[in-house]
C-alpha cells in the first residue's frame, strides 16, 4: 500500500505521552489528530508548553522512570533516541502501556551486523560492516559509527589517529562509504501490513560542528524509479517479518546507482515524520495507533505529493546565542499545530544556545520539487533577526 493513508475507524481520544529528546513535533502530530497529551524531554519549547503540558528533564533519559510512573496517561510512546536505550524502553513499559517497540526488538534493528545479515539474505544492500579497524584505509573511505546516536551524531570518518582514538573509547564500528543521494522513507507497520507514508530528502551538515548531522527534510526532486520504489516495498516486509517492529519506522537510506542502501533503521517517530504529513497530507499518528489497536482501519484512496511541498531546516547556533525578548516574541507569533506555521521548537527567552547546538527549526513552501530556494531564504531571514543582521 504505498503511499497511502490508514485512518482508524471509530478513532476515540486519549490522554497519550510523548517522551524523548525533543517531543514537540510528535506531540503536535497527536493533539492535530485529536488526542490529549502530555509530554517530557530535554527542552519544553516554549511553543510545545502553550498546546500541552510539559516537563523539561535534566537527568535525561533516566528521569522519565519516575515521570511516567507519576504521569497520568492512557499510553505514551517515544521518539528519537530513546531507541538507543531498550533497558530503560522496557522499565517505562513496566509503568504504563507502550505504543511502540520494545528493547529486545530495538536491540536487533538497532544492530549494524544483524542488518548486514538480514538485508543481505533478502537481495537488500547495507554498506560493508566491520567491528574492527584492523587493515582499513585512514583516507574516509570508511566511517566511524557508534548507532547509539540519532540524526547523524556519532558518525565521522576513519581519517586520522585523533579519529582511531575515537573509535576506540566510543566503540564504534566502521562502516564502508557509499555516495549518493540521501534520503528517508517512513513506514507503518501493523501486525499483517505496511504501509508507506512518504519519502523525503533528507539536509545533513548545517551545523559547523558536526558534518553528518541531521539538518532538515525536503521533498523529494523528483519521482523515484520504479526499481527503487520496489526495494522500498520489500524493505518495509523485511523489517515487518525478521525483525517484528510495529508502528511508525524510519529508515535512512541512500540511492546510488539504483541501489537502496540502507543506513539505519529508526523504529519511532522521526524527524522527517511532520514533513511527510504536510507533503502527503496523511496522519502518522493515526497510523501508529492503528498498528497497536484492534480497531478496524482501512486505506484511503493513494495519497500523491501535494502541489504545494514544504521543506524545514534546523538552525544551529553559529555561536553562543542568548534568545532575547524580540526575537522570542517574533518567533512565538510564527509557531503553532497548523501546517501554516513557519517556525517551530522555540527556545524561551532568555535561553542560551551553545555554539554547534539546535534553536529552532524553520519551515518554508514551494510549488517546485526540490526548490529549496525559500528555505534557504527562510533560514537567512531567521538568522538576521537572530544575530542583529536586520532592523526590527
Amino acid at each position: 500500500m504505498f503511499l497511502e493513508q490508514l485512518r482508524i475507524k471509530n478513532r476515540y481520544p486519549r490522554l497519550l505521552a510523548v517522551v524523548g529528546a525533543s517531543a514537540r513535533s510528535a506531540a503536535f502530530s497527536a493533539i492535530r489528530t485529536g488526542h490529549k497529551v502530555v509530554a517530557a524531554d530535554l527542552f519544553a519549547d516554549a511553543d510545545l508548553t502553550q498546546h500541552c503540558p510539559v516537563t523539561r528533564i535534566s537527568q535525561y533519559p533516566e528521569q522519565l522512570v519516575d515521570w511516567l510512573a507519576a504521569t497520568e496517561c492512557d499510553a505514551w510512546f517515544y521518539t528519537g533516541a530513546l531507541e538507543n536505550y531498550p533497558d530503560l524502553v522496557d522499565r517505562l513499559a513496566q509503568a504504563k502501556p507502550l505504543l511502540g517497540n520494545r528493547g529486545e526488538v530495538l536491540r536487533r534493528c538497532r544492530d549494524p551486523l544483524v542488518l548486514q545479515t538480514v538485508l543481505g539474505e533478502n537481495d537488500l544492500y547495507f554498506p560493508e560492516t566491520r567491528t574492527s579497524k584492523t587493515g582499513l584505509p585512514r583516507d574516509g573511505s570508511w566511517l566511524c559509527k557508534t548507532y547509539r546516536g540519532s540524526n547523524g551524531t556519532g558518525v565521522w570518518e576513519l581519517c586520522d589517529a585523533d579519529a582511531q582514538l575515537q573509535a576506540d573509547v566510543s566503540k564504534a564500528y566502521f562502516q564502508q562509504r557509499v555516495e549518493g543521494r540521501l534520503m528517508a522513507v517512513v513506514y507503518a507497520i501493523g501486525p499483517n501490513w505496511t504501509a508507506t507514508l512518504g519519502i523525503t530528502a533528507q539536509l545533513v551538515g548545517a551545523s559547523s560542528t558536526a558534518s553528518f548531522q541531521y539538518s532538515g527534510s525536503t521533498a523529494l526532486r523528483q519521482e523515484l524509479e520504479s526499481v527503487v520504489l520496489q526495494q522500498l516495498e520489500r524493505l518495509a516486509s523485511v523489517l515487518a517479518m525478521n525483525f517484528q517492529l510495529r508502528g511508525l519506522v524510519g529508515v535512512d537510506f541512500l540511492v546510488a546507482d539504483d541501489r537502496v542502501w540502507v543506513l539505519e533503521i529508526n523504529p519511532r517517530y522521526t524527524a522527517s515524520v511532520e514533513i511527510v504529513e504536510r507533503n502527503y497530507h496523511v496522519s502518522a499518528i493515526d497510523a501508529h495507533l492503528a498498528a497497536f489497536s484492534e480497531t478496524t482501519y482501512q486505506a484511503t484512496s493513494r495519497q500523491e505529493l501535494q502541489r504545494q511541498m514544504y521543506g524545514k531546516a534546523i538552525l544551529y547556533a553559529k555561536q553562543d546565542t542568548l534568545i532575547d525578548a524580540d526575537f522570542f516574541a517574533w518567533a512565538i507569533e510564527q509557531s503553532g499545530l497548523g501546517m501554516e506555521s513557519t517556525l517551530a521548537d522555540i527556545p524561551t527567552a532568555g535561553s542560551k544556545i551553545l555554539r554547534g547546538r539546535p534553536i529552532l527549526t524553520v519551515f518554508a513552501s514551494t510549488t517546485r520539487a526540490g526548490d529549496n530556494n525559500s528555505l534557504q531564504r527562510r533560514l537567512a531571514e531567521v538568522e538576521a533577526r537572530l544575530y542583529g543582521g536586520e532592523e526590527r
